[in-house]
C-alpha cells in the first residue's frame, strides 16, 4: 500500500510538472487561447446571422496583453488616412453610433462615452440618477445616461456581437495603460443607441433604426454614424434622416457589401437622396475597392480603408473587422474632428464637401466614388476655406501649393510606424469570404462589415 502511494504521488507530481510546462494560461498565452475561443463564437455566429447578413467576416482577436497591441496601435488604415496630430483644444462632438450597442467598460472606450446631464447626478433624493429607475428629464426613456437600446426598449446598451464596439473604437478609442491604440477624434464624445437585436425581423431592425434616428435628433447628436443597410427603401426612415438635416446632423453611411453598382442597384440610408447623407465605400491596402464594397460614381461620395482594421472589441479586446461599416467609421471621426474645431463648416453642405474634396486622388477609385478620392484626414483637418459643391476646390480661396508644402515640411513622427508595423508579425492576409449573389430586395438590415 505504502508503495502504491509512493508511485501515485510521483505520478501526480509528473502530471503537474508537464501542466506547468506546457498548459496555456490567459496571461501566458493569449493568443492561442483567444483564438480558439473565436473560432467557436465566429461559428456560433455565423449560424445566427447568416439569414440576416450579406456575409460574416472571420476576424482574429488579440488580447490586450498580446505584442499585437502596440503595433496595431496605429495600423495601415490609421497610417493610410493621415491621421493628424491635433491640439486640446477641439471643442467636444457628440456622436451617435447606431449599431449592436458598445462595451461602455472598454478601457479605450469608457472615457469616450457621451452622458445625457438629465440622467447623471443625483436626484432631489439624493438617488443616483443614472439607476434610479426614473425618467428624470422626461425624454420617454429611463436611466438613458449613455443612449438606449432600441432593440429591446431598455437602457442596456451593452455589445453581445462586437460590430458597435468596433465601429466605435475607430471613431474615438482613446489610449490608455495597456494599449496606445487611438481613434480618429480624441473630442467625439459616443452616443450609444442599438438598434440589433439576436432575434429581431428585417421589420423591426428598420423601426429601432428609425427611433434610433429620432432619438439622437431630439438629444442633440452632431453625427450619426450607420455602419449597416438592406435594398429596400423607407419613407419614414427618409423623414427621420431628413428631420435630422434640419438640425444640422449629419448621417455617415456605409454604402454596402454587395459587389454592387448603388447607381443602379441603390442601398439604403446610404442612397437617399438627401443634403445630409454621406456615403462611403472601403478599400484595401492597395487603394483599390475591396471585392465586397459597393460603390457608384454618383451615388457614394469617398472612401476609406475597409479591409482588416484594427478596433475595440468587447471584453477589453481588440482585433480586425472588414467592410464598409469600417469604412463609414473613419469618415465620422474626421467629421468630428471638422466639427470640433475652433471655426468649424458653417454649413452640412461646407462639411461634406471639405471631406470629399480634400481627399486623395486615386486612380483604382475613378469611377467607382464620386470624388475620386481616398479619405485623408490630416488634409480635412488643415485645408481651410470655402468648398464648392461639386467640381472640387475653390483655387480662388485654398492656395494648394502652400497648403502642400506646408504639409509635406511638417515634422515627421518621432516612431516610424511604418517600419514597428512590419517587426511584428500581424496577420492582415483578407479574410473576405465571397458576397452573396442575392440581389434580391430585402428589408433586413445587415451590417456593412
Amino acid at each position: 500500500m505504502k508503495k502504491l502511494k509512493n508511485l501515485m504521488g510521483l505520478f501526480f507530481l509528473v502530471l503537474y510538472f508537464l501542466v506547468a510546462k506546457f498548459g496555456d494560461t490567459p496571461e501566458t498565452q493569449p493568443d492561442k487561447t483567444q483564438n480558439t475561443n473565436e473560432a467557436t463564437n465566429q461559428e456560433r455566429e455565423s449560424k445566427q446571422h447568416n439569414s440576416q447578413t450579406d456575409r460574416v467576416d472571420q476576424r482574429k482577436v488579440f488580447s490586450t496583453r498580446s505584442t499585437q497591441t502596440w503595433a496595431g496601435s496605429n495600423s495601415w488604415s490609421m497610417l493610410d488616412i493621415q491621421r493628424p496630430e491635433v491640439s486640446d483644444d477641439l471643442k467636444p462632438v457628440i456622436v451617435a453610433i447606431v449599431d449592436t450597442g458598445v462595451d461602455i467598460h472598454h478601457p479605450a472606450l469608457k472615457t469616450a462615452l457621451w452622458t445625457n446631464p438629465g440622467e447623471s447626478g443625483l436626484d432631489a433624493e439624493g438617488r443616483d440618477r443614472s439607476s434610479n429607475g426614473v425618467d428624470d428629464d422626461n425624454n420617454g426613456y429611463v436611466d438613458d445616461v449613455h443612449g438606449w437600446n432600441f432593440a429591446d426598449g431598455n437602457y442596456n446598451i451593452s455589445d453581445q456581437h462586437g460590430h458597435g464596439t468596433h465601429i466605435s473604437g475607430i471613431v474615438a478609442a482613446r489610449p490608455h495603460a495597456r494599449s496606445h491604440f487611438r481613434g480618429v477624434s480624441p473630442n467625439a464624445q459616443i452616443m450609444v443607441l442599438k438598434y440589433f437585436g439576436e432575434s429581431q425581423s428585417g421589420k423591426s431592425q428598420v423601426a429601432a433604426t428609425i427611433e434610433a434616428f429620432r432619438y439622437a435628433t431630439k438629444m442633440g447628436a452632431q453625427i450619426i454614424n450607420y455602419s449597416a443597410g438592406g435594398t429596400t427603401a423607407n419613407e419614414t426612415e427618409q423623414a427621420a434622416i431628413e428631420r435630422a438635416g434640419r438640425r444640422k446632423i449629419m448621417l455617415i453611411a456605409a454604402a454596402g457589401n454587395l459587389s454592387t453598382d448603388t447607381d443602379d442597384s441603390p442601398y439604403f440610408p446610404a442612397s437617399y437622396d438627401l443634403e445630409n447623407i454621406l456615403s462611403v465605400a472601403g478599400h484595401n491596402q492597395q487603394l483599390e475597392l475591396f471585392d465586397a464594397s459597393n460603390f457608384g460614381a454618383n451615388s457614394v461620395d469617398i472612401s476609406s480603408p475597409g479591409e482588416q482594421v484594427y478596433s475595440t472589441l468587447p471584453n477589453g479586446l481588440y482585433g480586425n473587422m472588414s467592410g464598409t461599416s469600417q469604412a463609414t467609421a473613419f469618415v465620422t471621426g474626421v467629421a468630428a474632428l471638422l466639427l470640433g474645431q475652433q471655426q468649424p463648416p458653417k454649413t452640412l453642405e461646407q462639411l461634406k464637401a471639405r471631406i470629399s474634396n480634400t481627399g486623395v486622388s486615386q486612380s483604382g477609385l475613378t469611377d467607382r466614388v464620386a470624388s475620386g478620392k481616398s479619405l485623408s484626414a490630416k488634409r480635412a483637418f488643415y485645408m481651410r476655406g470655402r468648398f464648392k459643391t461639386s467640381g472640387g476646390l475653390n483655387p480662388g480661396l485654398l492656395e494648394l501649393s502652400k497648403l502642400r508644402r506646408r504639409l509635406e515640411t511638417k515634422p515627421p513622427p518621432s516612431l516610424d510606424w511604418a517600419q514597428v508595423i512590419q517587426t511584428r508579425n500581424l496577420n492582415r492576409a483578407p479574410s473576405m469570404e465571397k458576397p452573396s449573389q442575392n440581389k434580391k430586395a430585402s428589408s433586413t438590415r445587415p451590417f456593412a462589415f
